[in-house]
């Protein structure tokens, strides 16, 4: 039998990209806006995303994954996934304490998931200038291949809309590791609000641009999701979701400057 126990050879990693999906498999009870709550249903959702991504991380579109999840919740069967399909060396799990308690925001809730992620040893070894690929773990980015391939070499990538109103997606968003303080970790208390924090990003963004980092607020690809949204329970993928992204993605063609 081959060393690879008759799985086909792993690519190597093209990029020293590093993907960080960010998980909470048991939600505190009260979390504002969130109906998909669930456990078992949203472990789920986070088992179908890791086995996409690391098919993702065989193809060389990664070298890691960082999986950070804040709800003490059981995750062996996550890393058995890793270790199933012959890369655990390049999986890595971590776990943070929750985060507080409260009517605070989902998207605050997030960026104190990841303030705690970057303060473990699993983050602190990283280089400063590698490219984080923050992705909400429950969702599937199905074209993401494509988007880290064709990634300018910026501070910060991501996706930003300007109709129906200003705002910057965060399901999926790209920082080099030493921008993540200075722009999301050191200001996370100006998202403990229950206003947009999608639009409270943008704002920042566009604040920042024309000074020393350089801003992407718009991918060259669409991403094209995958999941439940967790405060409606609606899911992405469905047949009026990819109408949407297909007119989206011809529109990003066609019309660039009109970002819906």
């Amino acid at each position: 039998m081959s060393p690879t126990n008759g799985k086909r050879p792993m690519a190597m990693a093209e990029r020293d990209d590093i993907l960080l999906m960010t998980a909470t498999i048991t939600p505190a009870p009260g979390t504002f806006l969130l109906r998909h709550v669930d456990p078992a249903q949203r472990l789920n959702d986070y088992r179908e995303a890791l086995r996409f991504y690391l098919g993702e991380l065989e193809a060389g579109t990664f070298a890691r994954i960082i999986f950070a999840e804040n709800s003490n919740s059981d995750i062996a069967e996550l890393a058995t996934l890793a270790r199933d399909a012959g890369l655990a060396d390049r999986v890595t799990f971590v776990g943070v304490a929750p985060g507080p308690v409260g009517q605070h925001s989902r998207f605050f809730l997030e960026l104190d998931l990841l303030k705690k992620a970057f303060a473990t040893a699993a983050l602190a070894s990283v280089p400063g200038r590698t490219m984080m690929w923050k992705v909400t773990g429950r969702y599937i980015v199905r074209n993401i291949g494509a988007i880290v391939r064709t990634a300018p070499p910026l501070d910060v990538y991501v996706n930003s809309r300007n109709h129906p109103r200003k705002f910057t997606d965060f399901y999926l968003a790209a920082f080099r590791k030493d921008v993540f303080a200075p722009v999301l970790g050191d200001r996370i208390d100006d998202y403990d609000t229950h206003a947009t924090g999608e639009e409270i990003l943008r704002h920042q963004l566009d604040a920042r641009r024309g000074g020393p980092l350089s801003i992407g607020l718009r991918m060259r690809h669409v991403p094209t999701l995958e999941g439940t949204r967790g405060y409606d329970q609606m899911r992405y993928g469905g047949l009026g979701y990819r109408a949407k992204s297909m007119v989206r993605a011809l529109l990003n063609r066609w019309v660039p400057g009109l970002w819906i």
